[in-house]
């Protein structure tokens, strides 16, 4: 087992900028040379692309009670801009992508039950600063003004149970990010933006569930382009079907906290060991709760794992090998962060005391 303790100091945006200038416009083995071009002065730029599935079968829409044939996913599109940002501004509607040779590698990302993508701003943007983009459905039903409207309409209402079709929104967002890199699908913005290739997948508790059963679900019949990478943030495996992993299956990050009193560790435990391949990591977050580390609230965990998660997608996707790398940059922070890569989750007792805030920041 390689055990490393995380130093809260890598997420500074000096730090992430520094990164960017270093690996973004460096190919890793066997890249052919994308993303050549580095950004010098790396800013957030933000718009949204309207999506409309066409779902196999309908399903069910919460407001009216009828079943529909269709999902709208409202996404936001996050992107490296020239425009200056540092980790304290926001991102920036419609500012100009900077645009570099081969495209960027591209994220999407599920958020959790009554949280949209807004929510984890802070963690996403610092994921575009070292060269990504990330593109994030807002869920037609489980999103805040969703399911406070379901919920006005019928107070028994059980939006949650949509879950079940989140996966195939991904998926389907996910084709459309490789359609959109060719000049195809719903979101023009993606063309020559993006490289297709090297495509990642992230989802934060319900969203960590959603990606979790997309990527490694046995009896998942999905159609969706291949990933490189996912990360599992304070998700677990779905609870009925066995989730494997073998040759061809992304890696995997899992993140958790002893603290986490929605998803426990023992959920967070039972898929990365139901998972097995050889590329997988867990990091062990000692200090926060469910949302604090992805949600900017637990500032000192929070850095850690941003600078964590984006450095393992920012390797991953561009074909680098991460062990070296991550022990590398890692430093010591006791009490906060620890990394590990092994077969099976490290024994990580559930704690309590982080708090009981599953759904809202």
């Amino acid at each position: 087992m390689v055990a490393v303790l995380a130093a809260a100091a890598l997420a500074g945006t000096a730090a992430a900028v520094a990164q960017l200038a270093r690996s973004a416009g460096s190919a890793g083995p066997g890249r052919g040379g994308r993303g050549e071009a580095a950004v010098a002065a790396v800013g957030v730029g933000v718009r949204t692309c309207t999506l409309v599935e066409r779902t196999v079968a309908p399903t069910y829409d919460y407001l009216t009670g009828a079943p529909s044939p269709t999902r709208t996913l409202v996404t936001a599109v996050r992107y490296p801009t020239r425009a200056p940002g540092g980790s304290g501004e926001v991102a920036r509607a419609g500012a100009p992508p900077a645009r570099v040779r081969g495209g960027y590698p591209a994220v999407v990302f599920a958020a959790g039950y009554r949280l949209d993508p807004s929510a984890y701003a802070s963690l996403l943007d610092a994921w575009v600063r070292t060269g990504l983009v990330v593109v994030a459905p807002v869920f037609p039903y489980t999103n805040p003004v969703a399911v406070a409207a379901a919920l006005r309409v019928a107070p028994t209402a059980d939006p949650e149970r949509d879950l079940a079709n989140e996966p195939a929104d991904v998926a389907f967002v996910a084709g459309q990010v490789v359609a959109g890199a060719g000049g195809r699908g719903g979101c023009r913005l993606l063309a020559g933006l993006v490289d297709p290739a090297a495509l990642g997948l992230a989802g934060q508790s319900d969203g960590g569930q959603a990606v979790g059963m997309l990527a490694y679900d046995r009896n998942d019949q999905l159609v969706a382009p291949p990933f490189r990478a996912v990360e599992v943030l304070s998700g677990g495996p779905n609870g009925t079907d066995p989730y494997v992993g073998g040759p061809g299956h992304p890696s995997l990050l899992v993140v958790e906290s002893s603290r986490d009193t929605c998803n426990t560790p023992a959920e967070a435990a039972a898929l990365y060991d139901g998972v097995a391949i050889p590329d997988k990591w867990f990091l062990e977050d000692h200090a926060a709760s469910h949302l604090g580390p992805y949600v900017g609230t637990a500032r000192r965990t929070a850095a850690v794992v941003a600078a964590m998660t984006g450095r393992f997608f920012d390797l991953e996707l561009r074909g680098g090998a991460p062990g070296a790398v991550l022990a590398r940059l890692a430093g010591t922070a006791p009490g906060v962060a620890v990394l590990t890569h092994a077969a099976v989750a490290p024994t990580m007792p559930w704690r309590g005391g982080g708090g009981v805030a599953c759904y809202a920041r």
